[in-house]
């Protein structure tokens, strides 16, 4: 069954949308354009930078986000013509017709997770408690009263297993001519839970 909730974790792990810090090396005077525009200008030189991964049926999104060492930010958006198939572990690239950018992106995913252990923890939660109230109304008053669910707070007992997910992205930019540009090398650490028991959400 951990190979099943590891398997699950891979796949989520680049689709699940989440920015990896990192720096991009930048070699030689860049101008990064998207359908014609320029969107970036970059001089050579380390730049902090973040890199977010979206991918859906139907196309892949990528948003790079930097900052130079005067703390000047710029963000680089775009989105491919067709979905890209990017790996949790493996190679990839990304052609100036896919992304219409006039650059090509090659790239490369390394993603491990381990098991840490399993927890019990309580945490808070929320349900629906049945409370009757009365109303007065009318001339001569008249009072009916009826159920009406209230929300409230409580809390509930949760096993789950702790898994830490390492993952590390490379990314290398070519101009026109397949000359290397820029390099992204970036890398995060996060826990995610797998809940496997929840008992009943209670007030105390």
């Amino acid at each position: 069954m951990k190979g099943t909730y590891l398997l699950i974790a891979l796949l989520f792990t680049v689709i699940g949308c989440r920015e990896i810090p990192g720096e991009l090396t930048v070699q030689n005077p860049m101008d990064l354009e998207y359908k014609g525009e320029v969107k970036m200008q970059l001089q050579p030189g380390p730049y902090y930078s973040k890199i977010k991964i979206n991918q859906n049926r139907r196309s892949t999104k990528i948003t790079l986000d930097v900052e130079d060492q005067n703390g000047a930010e710029q963000r680089l958006k775009f989105k491919t013509r067709d979905r890209i198939d990017i790996p949790t572990n493996g190679d990839f690239e990304i052609t100036p017709r896919q992304s219409r950018l006039n650059v090509t992106l090659t790239g490369e995913v390394e993603t491990t997770e381990e098991y840490v252990d399993r927890y019990r923890d309580r945490e808070q939660c929320w349900y629906d408690e049945p409370v009757k109230r009365c109303y007065t109304s009318g001339n001569p008053p008249r009072t009916v009263c009826r159920w009406e669910m209230e929300r409230r707070s409580g809390w509930k007992d949760v096993d789950f297993d702790l898994y830490r997910i390492h993952q590390v992205i490379s990314l290398e930019i070519f101009d026109i001519t397949l000359e290397m540009v820029g390099e992204f090398n970036g890398d995060d650490t996060w826990n995610r839970k797998v809940i496997r028991y929840e008992s009943r959400c209670d007030r105390f």
